[in-house]
């Protein structure tokens, strides 16, 4: 109440405390009502997270699975407010959806990864914006995704190939294309080894068809 900034041990504890205890403290002019923002529900904040990355001018997709990402750990812990995220929590939550359940396959080291870096670079927003005293998960390391064998690329076997390319004809259309042309970018892909996005940015120029060495 004297106008002292909180020393960093105890930000942390009033961080925790019950949020009608923090509201107490504010109204006795003990605690500074910024101090006590992160008693706003965390699906709030998540909300001027995105509108905060929105304001970055950053890539739209990549600010959807940021905010995706971070939302799913948030909600999978079960954190209500700022100070329900602790390093423990993820953890076990992260250990959790890579092991997968009875019905659903775990999740890659990668993914894994992603959901942490998300999640902590929303956590590290907070503290920026003086919401936090200091980001919960700075401690957290990503995992080695080279152990994950998830991630061993490897050609498709020529049977499996060939049995792809039986069946097209009975398919439906997929993303508003016939079979006949999901077969051309199936044999483009398979031939050049050309990823998703890269097939989906080629353009007509991308091609030199003149000469005796179409490229």
């Amino acid at each position: 109440s004297s106008g002292a900034v909180l020393t960093p041990a105890l930000a942390r504890q009033v961080e925790v405390l019950p949020p009608a205890v923090l509201r107490n403290l504010v109204k006795w002019l003990i605690l500074d009502p910024q101090r006590v923002a992160a008693l706003r529900p965390v699906d709030d904040l998540l909300d001027e997270f995105k509108e905060s990355l929105e304001a970055q001018n950053g890539s739209r997709k990549s600010l959807k699975q940021t905010v995706r990402n971070a939302r799913l750990v948030v909600e999978g812990i079960g954190a209500k407010f700022l100070g329900d995220i602790t390093p423990a929590s993820v953890e076990r939550y992260l250990k959790k959806r890579r092991d997968g359940g009875k019905d659903e396959v775990g999740v890659s080291v990668q993914t894994s990864n992603h959901y942490l870096t998300h999640s902590k670079q929303f956590c590290n927003w907070a503290y920026t914006n003086g919401l936090l005293s200091e980001n919960p998960l700075r401690s957290l390391k990503k995992l080695n995704a080279e152990t994950d064998r998830r991630l061993v690329r490897r050609e498709y076997p020529l049977e499996v190939v060939k049995k792809l390319f039986e069946k097209l004809p009975k398919m439906t259309r997929h993303h508003g294309l016939t079979w006949q042309k999901r077969e051309l970018l199936y044999r483009l892909a398979l031939e050049t080894g050309l990823r998703a996005t890269e097939l989906v940015s080629l353009q007509v120029s991308s091609f030199m068809l003149d000469g005796d060495e179409p490229t």
